[in-house]
């Protein structure tokens, strides 16, 4: 069992080196971190290059040239990976020492359950909202959005709709990434696209508890704040409409799902 992080940085000095140190502090190591830099102006790759002399796993540095955006820089990263599982980590938040232990032993509490590695499965859990000096504002972003959708079987009705899943959560084995990568020309968020591959082709499971200090700073590039909502896309397109789109994104990645058989 190999186990890989992916990270994205942009201009990320002012936490970068919190945020490495908290995945060497992790009571299961991973086996290598690769790190993917958006074209970062600062001194990122400067603390990241301290960090690598001495760290206890491969570190894998890329710089990409020109900006390729949130969601294509993952991309970048996940299909760097080696592992058979990949933890996706952002820049600016500070892991709790169990995360990576936790998260895998439900991982493979879930492989085991449905007895194949081959399953698509996507893990996440709760995060502890902080500030920039990791004061805490919430003990839990998902009673504080109160979106999470408890039931895994009604994971996919969710999700059609909004967002639960936040990605600097998530681990994925082996089986998602191909089912996900190459991302889909027109998803709203990496994260997003991954939660809904693996509630339509395999399984999600939530780990109810914070695993991360999640660091509100004001340049967040998502942050503590819903996705869209039903409401808010009824605001803005015919439900048919909305229908008509997710059909057209799902199709295109095989997924043929009945949605007109989904009541949201």
């Amino acid at each position: 069992m190999r186990l890989s992080v992916a990270l994205c940085t942009y201009n990320g000095e002012k936490f970068i080196s919190e945020q490495l140190q908290s995945i060497e502090g992790q009571t299961v190591l991973p086996d290598e971190l690769i790190i993917c830099d958006d074209n970062s102006t600062d001194k990122t790759i400067e603390n990241i290059n301290v960090f690598a002399k001495n760290a206890p796993f491969t570190v894998r540095i890329y710089q990409n040239n020109e900006s390729l955006g949130v969601i294509r820089n993952f991309e970048k990263a996940i299909l760097l990976c080696q592992g058979d599982y990949i933890a996706l980590s952002d820049q600016d938040d500070v892991w709790l020492s169990d995360k990576l232990e936790k998260s895998m032993a439900l991982m493979k509490r879930e492989e085991a359950r449905y007895a194949a590695k081959a399953i698509p499965i996507l893990v996440h859990s709760d995060l502890k909202v902080v500030d920039q000096s990791l004061g805490v504002i919430s003990e839990s972003l998902m009673h504080m959005q109160k979106i999470h959708n408890e039931n895994s079987e009604q994971a996919l009705k969710t999700l059609l709709v909004q967002n639960y899943v936040t990605g600097c959560t998530v681990i994925i084995n082996k089986a998602l990434k191909e089912v996900a990568t190459p991302f889909h020309n027109d998803i709203i968020m990496h994260d997003w696209w991954l939660a809904l591959l693996a509630a339509s082709e395999g399984k999600i499971a939530y780990l109810g508890e914070s695993t991360i200090l999640y660091r509100q700073h004001g340049e967040n590039s998502v942050g503590a704040k819903k996705y869209f909502s039903t409401k808010n896309l009824k605001k803005a397109l015919s439900f048919d409409e909305m229908k008509s789109q997710i059909k057209k994104q799902l199709y295109k990645q095989q997924l043929f799902l009945n949605i007109n058989n989904i009541h949201i």
